[in-house]
Order: C-alpha cells, then sequence, then structure tokens
C-alpha cells in the first residue's frame, strides 16, 4: 500500500513539472516568435516586407535609410552572390550598414540592380519597392517628424 501512495505522489508530483515545462517552453517559444516578427535578430532592427510571398528584410540605418537584405533580394532575382556580381557597387550601393549583420543593398543599390537585370520579375521588384517599401517608409517618417 505504501508503494502505491508513493507512486501516486510520483505521479503528481511529474505531472506538475511536466506542466511547468510545457509552459514555460510556450512561453519561451512565443517570446522568441515575438522578436521574430517584431525584426530583433540579434540586437538588430529591422522590418519585414513580402514579394510575392518570399520575405524580404529592410535594415533602417541610423539615417533611416533602407538597406535590403541582399541575399533575398538575389533569391528573387536569381542572381549568385559573390565577389564579381557586385565588384562594381559602391559603397553607397552595396554594404553591411550599421543596424545588419549580413551584406544588403542601399535603394540606389536596388534601384541599379533591377534597371539591369532581366529577369522576369524585376520591374515588379522596383514597382514593389515604391508602392509597398518606400512610400509606407516615408509616410511614417513624415508622421513622425
Amino acid at each position: 500500500m505504501l508503494a502505491g501512495a508513493r507512486w501516486l505522489r510520483f505521479k503528481s508530483i511529474t505531472r506538475k513539472f511536466q506542466a511547468r515545462c510545457w509552459t514555460g517552453s510556450i512561453f519561451t517559444s512565443l517570446a522568441r516568435a515575438k522578436q521574430y516578427v517584431e525584426g530583433v535578430e540579434g540586437g538588430h532592427r529591422h522590418e519585414w516586407y513580402a514579394f510575392k510571398g518570399q520575405r524580404v528584410r529592410v535594415f533602417l540605418d541610423e539615417n533611416a535609410h533602407p538597406w535590403f537584405a541582399l541575399n533575398e533580394i538575389a533569391f528573387i532575382l536569381d542572381l549568385k552572390v559573390d565577389r564579381d556580381t557586385f565588384r562594381r557597387y559602391g559603397p553607397e550601393e552595396v554594404g553591411v550598414p550599421a543596424t545588419a549583420t549580413e551584406k544588403c543593398l542601399s535603394e540606389a543599390g536596388l534601384r541599379r540592380l533591377v534597371g539591369h537585370s532581366s529577369h522576369r520579375d524585376a520591374a515588379a521588384l522596383g514597382l514593389w519597392m515604391e508602392r509597398d517599401v518606400l512610400r509606407i517608409l516615408r509616410n511614417r517618417a513624415e508622421a513622425n517628424a
């Protein structure tokens, strides 16, 4: 009988522990998801935009100028990211802004890339940048000014 009582006590303690672990893991996961959605990774802030179902991160530098994640733009336009692809781009067009941890394209760099690209989505990407991203950022800057 004593062994049965111990077993029941052990089961109740185990359930409480599992419940705490389960809820703790949910809240930890929710906190991580919140940071992911808010655009905070590694202490750097960025915003998410979607172009034809593909995410594009936009980093804002200290002057609130947009920088587009190079890997994501290259994926959309089927470009290989290497030294040769962007060797003629200047530091004001391709670089790592202080608010990012990876190479990015500035607004001017993305305009130049879209203008010279023969990819079928290049023109649509340029319109998307103008209408969906830059317009929103400019309206927000005017509202904050």
